[in-house]
């Protein structure tokens, strides 16, 4: 299974329990962030009336955009020259087979038979 951004993954067993599978991609995490200013792009919040406001956001070195809250992102050609990545993280292990697991992705549910 591969993700990019902030596409959620979650195991929804039947007994109600829930097993989070994927890391969201955001510019606050060291290696996204690295990533991002290695390649020019800023990390920072948003500022309004001179103070922070918001998460972090991948943004231009002098134009205030493309303010993305993202650190990965599909099509984003803007972005991508700031250090933004379309390439996926992926997990290999299948758990699909077991009767008891339905796997949601994006808030459309699958059930694995």
């Amino acid at each position: 299974m591969g993700w990019v951004g902030d596409s959620q993954a979650v195991l929804v067993y039947k007994s109600g329990a829930t097993t989070i599978l994927t890391r969201d991609h955001r510019p606050d995490d060291p290696k996204e962030r690295e990533r991002i200013t290695a390649a020019g792009g800023v990390v920072s919040q948003k500022i309004l009336n001179g103070n922070p406001v918001g998460p972090l956001r991948v943004w231009h070195t002098t134009q205030p955009l493309p303010g993305l809250m993202v650190s990965r992102s599909i099509g984003d050609v803007y972005a991508h020259a700031l250090g933004v990545s379309a390439f996926q993280s992926s997990i290999h292990d299948c758990v699909c087979g077991r009767s008891n697991i339905s796997a949601v992705t994006h808030h459309r549910p699958y059930v694995c038979i």
